[in-house]
């Protein structure tokens, strides 16, 4: 049988899997006991055909279906918070699209039932409670108020804390604890919480292989927190390793990579790279990744042009690469 993670990103086999689906389901009584757990993996599929290309219907289809799976176990079902889970993982993803504030309630409420229908000691129960933490974080950057991004952080810890050293999810469990660190440290200004996520990022690297596909976020992650924390400390061996983190990314397989040595204006930044990315365009609808360094320095040319006396503002940027 094909499942959800077979299919992968084909997206001819990802339709014909959740065709194969439907018709499983057609055939299954509502009474069986794995009804629900058919119903859940359909969502997943659709959902994953609509990350894949599929029309906004498909997410809608993957959000009823897992409704319809949550429904169809009740409270006291051995794998109530799997389907819980998976609704809560729908709904965000068409919020996203929509920004309609009645998807984001209801992935909160199910992320929390999905915390509330596992017990401790169950190995899902670290994932549940990461996922929770990072809706509340979603919540935050949209609505506040201060007290989420605490319940975020808590969460966050507390998904580490039912994870045991060695897990396959530890790593990914401790990079998303050192992002919502990170996002609380931005509003609070605190170089404690700066100082935390440095230490959970890099704990959260020594977790994962070096070719993991969270590595390049998670040395980004390291990187800026570095730089964050360089005003509060002034310590020249901090700017010394976030330049080290350039040769990071590049052992990780990019060949080229931009930085700042130092924290710079929003406006600045932003007029920086569109100045960037239209020298780095070859035609109009590709880019030239070769053309790295000679977009840089074009970006930077401008930026000086129009700040003469403000070098702090564009001098901080470096290129990495062949």
């Amino acid at each position: 049988m094909t499942t959800e993670a077979d299919a992968g990103r084909d997206p001819t086999l990802l339709l014909r899997t959740a065709d194969l689906w439907r018709r499983i389901i057609d055939l299954t009584p509502a009474d069986h006991p794995r009804f629900p757990e058919r119903l859940s993996n359909l969502s997943g599929l659709l959902r994953q055909r609509f990350e894949n290309g599929a029309p906004e219907e498909v997410l809608d289809q993957a959000v009823d279906i897992a409704g319809q799976a949550v429904r169809a176990a009740p409270a006291g079902h051995a794998e109530r918070g799997v389907f819980l889970s998976a609704l809560s993982a729908a709904l965000p993803v068409r919020y996203e699209q929509r920004g309609e504030r009645d998807d984001f309630d209801r992935g909160v409420h199910a992320a929390r039932e999905a915390v509330d229908a596992t017990p401790e000691g169950h190995p899902h129960r670290g994932m549940y409670l990461s996922n929770l933490g990072i809706c509340l974080q979603t919540g935050f950057q949209r609505y506040g108020p201060r007290e989420s991004i605490d319940e975020a952080v808590e969460l966050a810890r507390n998904a580490v804390r039912a994870t045991p050293d060695g897990h396959r999810n530890r790593g990914r469990l401790l990079g998303n604890l050192g992002i919502v660190v990170g996002l609380r440290s931005r509003h609070s200004g605190a170089a404690s919480d700066l100082e935390e996520e440095i230490g959970i990022t890099r704990a959260a690297l020594a977790a994962i292989p070096s070719d993991h596909p969270d590595a390049p976020g998670g040395l980004a992650g390291l990187g800026v927190a570095l730089l964050e924390l360089y005003p509060h400390t002034r310590d020249g061996a901090i700017l010394d390793e976030a330049v080290h983190l350039t040769s990071a990314f590049q052992l990780a397989g990019y060949p080229h990579v931009v930085g700042t040595l130092w924290g710079i204006d929003d406006r600045v930044a932003v007029e920086t790279a569109e100045v960037f990315y239209a020298n780095l365009s070859h035609g109009p609808n590709a880019v030239d990744t070769n053309r790295a360094a000679h977009a840089l320095h074009h970006a930077v040319r401008a930026m000086r042009d129009q700040l003469p006396r403000s070098s702090s503002l564009w001098a901080a940027h470096v290129h990495a690469g062949a």
